[in-house]
């Protein structure tokens, strides 16, 4: 605590707490006469403000003190646009992905509001009352904790900014530190993943389910099991990244878009077959159906992915008045892609490059020809299935054969293998 008399003043023998507001001096007074009591009273006011973490936040709270401090009105159906425009001067600015999913939580609130007619117009008219109310709402909404914890902050934060207040209705604790909206304890459950014969009876399953544009989600499954990419990724492919000369996939993933990284996938010959058969110059994404229905609604595609596990006796566990914990999903491919190389021998340094994960080995160049001849050599080690030993015998054999080859001799091969898969 303080012990001098910094932030007090004297008038006509009593004691005030004096601080600045745009410049302006701000008096309060603390109704005592001798500088010991004003000592007292003057800590007692400031411990209120031990959760602060700046001189602005007192000053807030002195101004609400002083019932100075009157917060601006927005308009309820104006706040996405604000937060929007707050973000441009806030110190951290999420990714516009995670941009998106805030103004989309914002509003749902909005629409929570509206469908429960509440007469509130502006923003400052929201209280503790109302937050708990939507929040008890979350609750009962079957999402996870993780997710209930970022849509309460997301409001919190939504509040600080547009307003520029330091507390909000939503914030886990009350100016007098007191709780007020609990943050749920996040359950984590590892996802399991897929066996080589989970992964076998999956890609073999498709004749067999009957579902909108099956072959697409065929495809989509193989471009998960061989690659290791991303949903968004594989879902919203391109066919000018798929280069069937180079035999490589390039991707920029989704999730890792603001550091601008490109990845270059080389196409294993099972993955190759199913692009060159679904290959349609006339389709911008390689998947165009499922495509347009995941830019619509991600989750039609992820209830679609989650039905053919299911068909495949891959189900997750009920939990009542819960959201299920997710053991199985589109991302187990990934888990599996990863797993798989490892055991077969493929080095952890071109692992992470093909799947992209972040560090110093994916962000390594992709543009040297020794580099890019690697990292095919090395995906087409990748098996799903275990070979017979006649198969195994019969590879060596070629792979002998084929490293004694001259260039030309091997271009003229690849023309025929083209024309065999064609």
């Amino acid at each position: 605590m303080a012990t001098d008399k910094k932030n007090l003043k004297k008038i006509r023998d009593v004691f005030y707490l004096r601080t600045k507001v745009d410049g302006k001096e701000i008096l309060k007074s603390l109704g005592v006469r001798t500088l010991a009591e004003a000592k007292t009273k003057r800590d007692e006011f400031l411990s209120g403000a031990r959760d602060v973490k700046t001189q602005s936040d007192v000053i807030y709270k002195v101004a609400r003190a002083k019932k100075i401090y009157q917060p601006k009105k927005f308009l309820i159906e104006n706040i996405i646009p604000e937060f929007r425009t707050s973000l441009e001067t806030a110190k951290s600015k999420p990714g516009e992905p995670l941009l998106n999913m805030y103004c989309y939580w914002i509003k749902e609130f909005q629409n929570w509001l509206h469908q429960n007619d509440s007469p509130i117009k502006y923003l400052s008219e929201i209280n503790t009352d109302i937050a708990k109310k939507y929040a008890k709402n979350l609750y009962h909404s079957n999402i996870s904790p993780k997710t209930y914890n970022e849509k309460i902050n997301c409001l919190a934060r939504m509040f600080k900014l547009i307003n520029g207040s330091v507390n909000t209705p939503f914030d886990e604790k009350d100016e007098s530190g007191n709780t007020n909206i609990e943050r749920l304890n996040k359950e984590t459950v590892s996802r399991e993943v897929f066996t080589r014969e989970d992964a076998i009876r999956i890609l073999n399953s498709f004749n067999e389910i009957n579902i909108p544009f099956r072959n697409e989600y065929e495809l989509l499954f193989y471009l998960g099991a061989y690659t290791g990419m991303r949903l968004k990724d594989c879902a919203l492919l391109l066919w000018d990244k798929v280069n069937f000369a180079a035999n490589n996939i390039t991707t920029r993933p989704y999730k890792t878009q603001k550091h601008n990284i490109e990845v270059q996938v080389p196409m294993h010959p099972n993955l190759r077959a199913k692009l060159i058969t679904a290959n349609n110059p006339e389709n911008q994404y390689v998947m165009q159906n499922l495509a347009e229905t995941y830019l619509r609604n991600p989750k039609a595609v992820g209830k679609v992915i989650s039905r053919i596990l299911e068909l495949n006796g891959l189900t997750n566990p009920k939990v009542e008045n819960k959201k299920s914990p997710c053991l199985y999903g589109f991302h187990s491919w990934r888990y599996f892609f990863s797993s798989i190389c490892a055991e077969q021998g493929i080095p952890l340094d071109v692992v992470k490059n093909l799947v992209g994960h972040m560090n110093e080995a994916m962000t390594r160049s992709y543009t040297k020809i020794s580099d890019n001849k690697f990292h095919q050599q090395e995906i087409a080690k990748f098996q799903i299935t275990e070979p017979t030993p006649e198969q195994d015998s019969l590879k060596k054999t070629l792979l002998k054969r084929l490293e004694t080859l001259p260039d030309s001799t091997l271009s003229q091969v690849l023309k025929l293998l083209d024309t065999i898969e064609a």
